[in-house]
């Protein structure tokens, strides 16, 4: 299509799943040296970053776009996925940019810290679901939810599938519960 000289393309069925948009936005709020400066560069309270994080509530383009600018990641890679995450400056040639001051000192993104992040995250969202299907997440004291989080964790890094590993801790929950 071409308005005054601008072409625009119009995508059939464009989705992008909330909880894939959650977690690449999870780096790009990681970026920033918390999260209260991060929700100022949005124009957002942290609570509702929070809900984008989670895939709870779609995020407006304007606090993505700000984000993305003050991080210096592509708003291609935040929609897609497609690596670089982050920005080269137009007129930099192939050189990558500097990162930004708040970017000093962390890690590259793909390496073993994400893969460990990715597991733990994993391992939370499967203890919360199995918790939750059991209806004890809320009589579940920090203590046992972290033992249970390391149990899960454990399980996927040994390569365990996620089906797997939520009807190993659903068995220990079965036995928890039945009465001696």
């Amino acid at each position: 299509m071409s308005n005054s000289g601008v072409t625009t393309y119009r995508v059939e069925n464009a989705h992008v799943p909330l909880d894939e948009l959650g977690r690449r936005l999870t780096r790009v709020l990681d970026l920033f040296k918390t999260r209260k400066q991060a929700a100022e560069v949005a124009e957002r309270s942290v609570d509702m970053l929070a809900k984008y994080e989670k895939g709870a509530v779609e995020p407006p383009f304007s606090g993505l776009a700000r984000l993305c600018l003050a991080a210096g990641v592509r708003m291609e890679w935040l929609a897609t996925g497609e690596e670089p995450m982050l920005a080269l400056h137009e007129y930099a040639g192939v050189r990558e940019p500097e990162p930004p001051p708040y970017m000093a000192g962390a890690p590259e993104p793909g390496g073993a810290m994400d893969r460990e992040m990715d597991l733990l995250t994993d391992a939370v969202r499967i203890t919360e679901d199995v918790l939750h299907k059991f209806g004890i997440r809320q009589r579940a004291n920090a203590a046992q939810f972290a033992e249970l989080v390391r149990f899960m964790y454990g399980e996927l890094a040994a390569g365990a599938a996620e089906d797997a590993a939520s009807a190993a801790l659903e068995r220990i929950l079965d036995i928890a519960r039945t009465p001696r």
